[in-house]
């Protein structure tokens, strides 16, 4: 099983200690999941990715950048545990393209079936196709094609398509999801395994330990007044945080390191393409 990590702050901050944890499980304390690593961050709105088909804990560039201050506004991380396709760079997330003059960075956690729905739906697929072999990628291709078809530069266009897309994919296929466009963290929680986000600010005087890294730190040492940070993750990274799940079918978008949460008359309800479920999404925007 793969595992995602991504991190959506109000400044720019370094992931370090997020890392560490990432760096420990792929094919550490997971074995399991040593097929690749990859992270992915911005300078501004340009991304950079580091990634390699080998096992974080192996490898010497993922111990380096672990040690090393790279800042961002936003992270999107995975380690991987290969289903169906080679072991190689290409297959390794996250996957990154440019669309509206953004750069794109996209991570997924999942079973495959992501394959027969992608060749079930030629009519998108006229732009953006994979490099590589996974299932993955297909639903990244997926997205930005229905993103491109409908001119959806907008943000408010852009949640709606991809919680469309994401539900009817979740019918057939395992889809959780982290995706960025250098100003918007997405994250879509398919129902399969566990999704977990957790606020963290300079406020929160509180010791935190990784789970399965021998780390720990005060959060107030790690952040500067006025920080404020959230990490999503697949498993609950640390002891000593109140990780709150994702519920099945739900798209929840951060900016700037805010949950969103607003008050109930700016907020509105999407049907989703799942019988009788409803998700609630805040209207960010409003503002």
């Amino acid at each position: 099983m793969c595992e995602l990590m991504g991190i959506c702050a109000n400044l720019e901050v370094n992931a370090q200690f997020s890392f560490k944890e990432i760096l420990t499980r792929g094919g550490g304390t997971k074995p399991d999941i040593g097929d690749g690593w990859g992270m992915g961050l911005y300078t501004g709105a340009c991304s950079t990715v580091y990634k390699e088909p080998k096992a974080a804990f192996d490898s010497k560039l993922a111990k380096k950048i672990g040690n090393m201050e790279f800042k961002s506004k936003i992270f999107v991380s995975h380690i991987r545990q290969m289903a169906g396709s080679r072991r190689s760079l290409e297959n390794t997330h996250p996957f990154e393209r440019r669309l509206f003059d953004q750069d794109w960075l996209f991570a997924h956690n999942g079973k495959d079936g992501l394959g027969a729905y992608y060749n079930s739906h030629p009519k998108v697929r006229d732009c953006f196709k994979p490099k590589g072999e996974t299932g993955s990628e297909k639903g990244f291709a997926l997205i930005l094609n229905a993103l491109k078809e409908k001119n959806a530069t907008n943000i408010e266009v852009q949640r709606d398509i991809i919680k469309k897309l994401a539900d009817d994919i979740a019918r057939v296929a395992d889809f959780n999801i982290i995706m960025s466009n250098s100003e918007y963290l997405f994250c879509y929680y398919s129902g399969y395994n566990f999704l977990y986000y957790v606020e963290r600010s300079y406020a929160n005087d509180r010791n935190l330990i990784l789970k399965d890294a021998d780390f720990e730190v005060n959060i107030s040492e790690m952040k500067v007044l006025g920080e404020k940070a959230i990490v999503v993750a697949t498993e609950k990274l640390t002891y000593g945080e109140d990780w709150q799940p994702f519920k099945p079918h739900e798209l929840i978008i951060f900016k700037d390191g805010v949950l969103s949460q607003y008050p109930v008359e700016n907020r509105y309800c999407i049907q989703t393409l799942l019988p009788t479920r409803i998700v609630t999404v805040p209207n960010f925007f409003a503002a």
